[in-house]
């Protein structure tokens, strides 16, 4: 567990990534400089207004994932993960959420946020594979 700030090893653990989970169509990306990207990095992940953390999981002092996350008063808000995709055994991005979940137990806190989910993105629809989960429609929190 760290302080949210920048560390290249981070960085580039991040901009892999990217790459391979989020590679918009070049046709239709604006072309950005590596000075931009790693603008962009600070300004989402290296900078905060709550008590956050950065949590690495290393195996065998290689960095495999990295989660950012907020506390809060009644729970721990999973802001973002990124992790080795390369990796396609260990199911990185499930056993974080098993380990925020753990987490917020020990902490004695009933929540964990895993944020925003919208119902037809493909890339959000593991949020779906925790339970209890909580919608808000129209204003309203459902179960």
């Amino acid at each position: 567990m760290l302080p949210v700030t920048f560390t290249a090893e981070h960085y580039a653990l991040y901009a892999a990534y990217q790459r391979t989970r989020h590679t918009e169509d070049p046709q239709k990306a604006e072309p950005k400089t590596e000075a931009d990207e790693i603008e962009q990095y600070r300004t989402f992940l290296c900078q905060t207004n709550v008590d956050s953390v950065m949590v690495e999981f290393r195996h065998d002092n290689q960095l495999k994932m990295v989660s950012v996350i907020d506390i809060v008063s009644d729970g721990i808000s999973a802001v973002y993960t990124f992790y080795d995709t390369s990796d396609t055994q260990s199911s990185l991005g499930t056993y974080s959420i098993l380990w925020q979940v753990e987490w917020a137990k020990n902490l004695q806190l009933p929540y964990l946020y895993l944020g925003y989910w919208i119902e037809h993105s493909q890339k959000m629809a593991y949020k779906q594979n925790f339970k209890p989960l909580q919608k808000l429609v129209n204003g309203e929190w459902s179960v």
